[in-house]
């Protein structure tokens, strides 16, 4: 009976597979490669090599394709160690010494060649070649870095990131720059939530290789043929963080969406669109600390906004503030744009903020078009919502020369969605920050005044009567920021900014029988010369009788 068990055990052992030698523990980890469709990684991303080797030298992996899909496979690598290493030297040389099959169902297979070549215990990097149907190849797949427990990432931190073009797009292609928002973990790995530059949503987890390397490798249209991919180089700046400064050379990432006839915007596609990619730590304010401060824009000072392509219409803002509670407000507009410091104008057309957790920028304006109809006197009124974001790049700034912390894109909606289609551009904050002209001015006009009034007419004839204002002394006061005159106890409120020749305050909104009007006359230096009081009185009866009071004032002295 036992030499019948041993002749079994022993035909058992002859039948099975022999396994490959053991690899060295340096070698055993995750590993990641970004192939590329030319030598030297050059062309256009092909696809994503996700893979682990372990200490048998047994291989798990997943290969993703810009066809949006994922291939698994496995397999066994063959170690040869070299030859009495000495300290530095490579250890060795583990290779698959056959393709690996890439099964795709009723596809064509695709072939996978692995080389680990003369790794060592400070570097294992790895070479692929993908041949087939999709071919592609890199030489610089690297090990996944790991760190000790209790340690962390020296790179661990909030970041913000901008993808903008290397070149000049094509008409029909998009012109808007592509952000992103993320955090570094402990171990490492980038979390990353986006939208590329034509406002399509992505999201990314990248695990992180030596020097602070990452590979990214997203189809953020579910289609095949679309990808965003590109490489990622974090460097240590002067103050010890870390961030990625763009390429001065060729590109850093490529953008490609493939055809999508239903699609809101360029149906007919792009790409590859070459992308410039900028990273930088986002410190967020503390407590007892504001966005403007960490931004170094303070509540007096202004930033220039600027819009590729510009908006089609008067509707556009040029100067920014930041104000306490984060939001964004318009200092001055385009020609033709409402007055900036009337509440009713910009408030129902423009609204922005910066999140100061992470960096976003989000703002909206309201356009409103009359287009052509049939009838010329009644044209059509079209509104469209122009959706804007981007994300805040806190860069090192040396001097006071002009840079921009805020690229972004803009979605402007067609006037006929039947027809059109939307179109993107870019968006830019450009500094360094200036004195807010909505404070200069308010600082020389606010305040509390004296005039020496004088009646001028009332319609009908008769005796005045205006508990607010009488001939002689008139004390009325201007508040900081413009938007109230107080005369007599009474307040009225800014609406009409026609600086730098006059300003206009009236209730007459909302004291419809018995309203002011002020109107100031200013100099070239915004200081008051003159001005006019207008109260109106509607007296009850049959008729009603309007009465019209006027006064005027060509002295009036600042307290």
């Amino acid at each position: 009976m036992k030499v019948l068990r041993l002749s079994l055990l022993l035909a058992l052992l002859s039948s099975s597979t022999v396994l490959a030698a053991p690899v060295p523990v340096e070698m055993a980890g995750s590993y990641q490669a970004l192939l590329f469709t030319n030598s030297g990684d050059t062309g256009s991303p092909a696809g994503l090599i996700a893979l682990t080797v372990s200490t048998k030298g047994a291989v798990s992996g997943k290969l993703t394709t810009n066809e949006n899909k994922t291939y698994a496979f496995k397999t066994t690598l063959d170690y040869t160690a070299a030859v009495t290493p000495e300290e530095g030297d490579p250890i060795g040389t583990a290779v698959h010494t056959a393709a690996i099959p890439i099964k795709r169902g009723k596809l064509s297979e695709l072939s996978l060649e692995l080389v680990f070549q003369n790794f060592s215990a400070t570097e294992q990097t790895f070479t692929a070649t993908l041949t087939g149907e999709i071919a592609g190849g890199t030489e610089e797949g690297f090990k996944v870095k790991t760190y000790a427990p209790k340690t962390s990432a020296p790179t661990l931190g909030a970041y913000t990131m901008a993808f903008e073009l290397a070149n000049e797009p094509d008409q029909d292609e998009p012109a808007g720059s592509g952000y992103a928002v993320g955090k570094i973990d402990a171990k490492g790995i980038l979390k990353l939530t986006g939208k590329t530059g034509d406002g399509t949503a992505f999201t990314a987890s990248l695990p992180n290789g030596p020097d602070d390397r990452f590979v990214m490798f997203v189809n953020p249209y579910k289609r095949a043929g679309s990808f965003l991919a590109g490489k990622i180089q974090l460097t240590a700046r002067g103050d010890d963080l870390f961030h990625m400064l763009p390429a001065e050379v060729g590109f850093d990432f490529q953008w490609q969406k493939a055809a999508g006839e239903k699609d809101k915007s360029y149906r007919e596609g792009f790409g590859p669109m070459d992308l410039l990619a900028s990273i930088e730590p986002w410190i967020a304010p503390g407590k007892g600390q504001t966005l403007g401060g960490i931004l170094n824009i303070d509540l007096d000072e202004s930033f220039d906004v600027a819009f590729s392509g510009g908006l089609p219409s008067s509707r556009t803002p040029t100067t920014l503030a930041l104000d306490i509670k984060n939001n964004l407000q318009v200092v001055t507009g385009a020609s033709g744009s409402p007055s900036t410091l009337i509440g009713t104008g910009w408030a129902k057309i423009f609204s922005g903020k910066i999140d100061p957790k992470t960096g976003k920028v989000t703002m909206t304006v309201n356009l409103e078009d009359s287009v052509p109809t049939s009838n010329p006197l009644r044209p059509k009124l079209v509104k469209r919502k122009v959706l804007i974001e981007g994300v805040v790049l806190q860069v090192e700034v040396e001097g006071e020369e002009d840079f921009r912390f805020a690229p972004g894109f803009m979605l402007i909606p067609p006037l006929d969605a039947k027809t059109g289609t939307i179109s993107s551009f870019a968006l830019e904050f450009q500094g360094p920050a200036a004195l807010n002209a909505l404070y200069a001015a308010a600082g020389e006009l606010a305040g509390t005044y004296t005039a020496l009034t004088k009646l001028e007419t009332v319609t009908p004839s008769g005796s005045p009567s205006t508990p607010f204002v009488d001939e002689g002394t008139s004390t009325f006061t201007i508040s900081a920021d413009l938007k109230t005159l107080t005369i007599g106890g009474r307040k009225l409120p800014l609406m009409g900014d026609s600086r730098p020749v006059s300003i206009v305050y009236t209730d007459a909104q909302t004291k419809f029988t018995n309203y002011y009007t002020v109107q100031i006359f200013l100099n070239f230096e915004g200081k008051p010369t003159g001005m006019f009081i207008t109260h109106n009185q509607t007296v009850l009866g049959v008729p009603p009788v309007v009465k019209n009071i006027v006064f005027s004032s060509a002295t009036i002295v600042k307290q």
